[in-house]
């Protein structure tokens, strides 16, 4: 799902029914999912399914390590694995990641454009390119004192806050607006991360099926120039088809019209609003002229007279926003004629997981 990548762990311990962490909502996955009522049932249902037995599931993140906020956090179980195979490394990793760790505690992405100098983000990208360069130096002796499947996980989650870094460069570079950074303009970078960590699960976990749970710009499989901030964007779903080809099945989601909380992210600020009518050149109107209905619709089965409007750039709204796509890019789309608000959580209905650590 889109929440970070080394944070993840522990929601996969809690689905697995294995002992948690404090705050194991806010700590593992983000607000997007945490804040709201669906999120956190469809967490118990999975851990509901594997306490069954049978098929088991596993959560894993596939988003930039830190996400945004903290970077000590997902720090964590990093610092917890070196110091059994390599305390020194620890010892002096720990003291050249203390400075950010200052400042990239909360509002990471924020800080590191408005509180990081340019040589304090250049020796931050330095330290953690020599930490996977030492990592895969040390293969061997590292799996020596601990084992392979915690070494490879450890190791990706050293990446995946690599390139949340790359990404924070990337997003600062696009919104600098007093030098030239066009040869970099565009927010690929997070594209990037999430495609590798997806890649990584595939390789890890080569008979599993796996879902991935993500916005639509996130699951296009063509690159469309985006506007300003977005540019030339690449997204993560083409860097993905690339790799798979006919194995990746995407399914994308088009609504009619409801509501939406505006300024979701601060409960303050949250207010209902009524989403915009989409463009007259968007894709919502074709799919409500099927049906006002909601349905599913296998866009691989349609009749070949529709194919030219398929494969042409078109209009899809996203709540307040608008971005173009081909919707030759799905191979299916569920349609609902209306959407309504999310139901933020009520603490008392379902309350943080018990501690007993």
């Amino acid at each position: 799902m889109e929440s970070g990548f080394p944070e993840s762990a522990y929601l996969n311990d809690y689905i697995h029914s294995k002992d948690s962490i404090p705050n194991l909502w806010k700590r593992s996955i983000g607000q997007m999912y945490s804040k709201w009522k669906m999120g956190r049932k469809t967490m118990a249902f999975l851990r509901a399914h594997n306490q069954l037995g049978g098929t088991n599931v596993d959560y894993i993140g596939a988003d930039i390590g830190g996400f945004y906020n903290d970077w000590a956090f997902p720090f964590q179980q990093i610092f917890t694995y070196i110091d059994s195979v390599d305390a020194r490394l620890s010892q002096s990793l720990k003291k050249d990641m203390a400075p950010y760790f200052k400042v990239m505690t909360k509002y990471a992405a924020y800080h590191y454009m408005v509180k990081l100098s340019p040589a304090q983000k250049n020796n931050l990208a330095v330290i953690l390119e020599d930490l996977i360069f030492t990592f895969h130096t040390n293969k061997r002796l590292y799996i020596s004192k601990s084992n392979a499947s915690d070494y490879q996980w450890i190791s990706q989650c050293i990446k995946s806050m690599a390139m949340a870094e790359n990404y924070y460069r990337n997003y600062a570079d696009a919104k600098d607006t007093l030098n030239d950074h066009s040869k970099y303009l565009g927010l690929n970078g997070r594209e990037i991360a999430m495609s590798k960590n997806i890649q990584w699960i595939l390789a890890n976990k080569s008979e599993a099926k796996i879902i991935v749970v993500n916005h639509v710009i996130h699951t296009k499989t063509a690159s469309q120039y985006q506007g300003e901030l977005y540019g030339h964007f690449t997204p993560m779903g083409q860097l993905l088809k690339q790799k798979l080809k006919e194995e990746l099945y995407v399914i994308g989601m088009v609504y009619g019209g409801g509501q939406f909380w505006n300024k979701w992210q601060v409960p303050s600020e949250r207010f209902i609003d009524t989403i915009p009518t989409p463009a007259k050149d968007g894709i919502e109107g074709v799919f409500q002229a099927i049906s006002t209905q909601d349905y599913y619709i296998n866009l691989e089965k349609t009749p070949s007279a529709t194919h030219p409007w398929f494969k042409e750039n078109t209009i899809l709204r996203e709540n307040d926003y608008e971005i173009k796509m081909r919707p030759s890019e799905w191979n299916a789309c569920f349609y609902l004629n209306e959407v309504r608000p999310a139901e933020p959580v009520n603490p008392i209905e379902i309350p943080e997981p018990p501690y007993e650590g």
